[in-house]
């Protein structure tokens, strides 16, 4: 059967692909479309739940927090690598396949399997860092 895509739909995926690599939280996301009128409270409560489920968007616990954050995953950029997420602005960075690589070399002789897609590292970003002198 085929997915049925409502405007509703529509909008709530469009804001989070003009929002790439961007976390929001669900008050944040429906501050930001129901205010514009593009969807309902409902709608984003039920399509978040779907885009969960079938991959498009990626649901974490926030930090210290019973609050869950969403995420936009683009399967081109995000399923054969990590991401690195800065703790002060929540910026979100891809890391580069030969960085993936040496991690995930790091776990292979255990026998826990890293999902690639899901795995996100916490740090503070260059912007965010204080100056130090040392160069990371």
């Amino acid at each position: 059967m085929g997915r049925y895509n409502t405007n509703q739909r529509k909008a709530l995926a469009d804001f989070f692909k003009e929002h790439r690599d961007t976390y929001f939280s669900t008050d944040e996301i429906v501050n930001s479309l129901c205010s514009r009128g593009d969807i309902s409270k409902s709608a984003i409560y039920r399509n978040i739940d779907k885009l969960v489920r079938e991959g498009s968007l990626q649901k974490s616990a926030e930090e210290g927090s019973r609050k869950f954050l969403y995420r936009y995953v683009n399967d081109d950029r995000c399923g054969s690598h990590l991401h690195l997420k800065c703790l002060l602005c929540g910026s979100v960075y891809h890391m580069d396949d030969r960085q993936t690589q040496i991690v995930l070399s790091a776990a292979k002789g255990s026998s826990f399997v890293i999902d690639e897609k899901r795995t996100v590292l916490y740090g503070m970003c260059e912007r965010c860092r204080p100056e130090t002198g040392e160069k990371g």
